[in-house]
């Protein structure tokens, strides 16, 4: 027996789920069926290819504005140093604050000029 594969795609075409009738048991009735092939390239570059209807095609995402891409900073820069953490560092006086690890106020310092960047 021959696995067949399909996908759901959003309205823009982007892929948002792929079945394959051996693993799952009820495909979705919107679930468009593909090839084997069609999946690899899907997989294989993710984000860079849609279905347009009846094939894969290349995909360029819009471009992000400034301030997109300072909230992606931000979030990325959230995960090293939570906001909390930079409150209780203005807090201090100098003498405590040279007694903090090196590295940690490097990421402070990183922190404090991205946030003062926000477009």
């Amino acid at each position: 027996m021959t696995i067949q594969k399909f996908a759901i795609f959003s309205t823009d075409g982007l892929p948002q789920g792929f079945y394959s009738d051996d693993v799952n048991k009820v495909i979705p009735d919107n679930a468009v069926k593909i090839t084997h092939d069609q999946w690899v390239e899907f997989i294989e570059n993710s984000g860079r290819k849609k279905w347009d209807g009846s094939k894969v095609a290349d995909y360029t995402p819009p471009k992000q504005t400034k301030t997109e891409l300072w909230i992606i900073d931000m979030r990325n820069s959230d995960m090293s140093m939570p906001r909390t953490l930079e409150d209780i560092i203005d807090a201090l006086d100098d003498h405590v604050r040279e007694a903090i690890s090196a590295q940690t106020i490097e990421k402070y310092n990183s922190k404090k000029t991205l946030r003062s960047k926000k477009p």
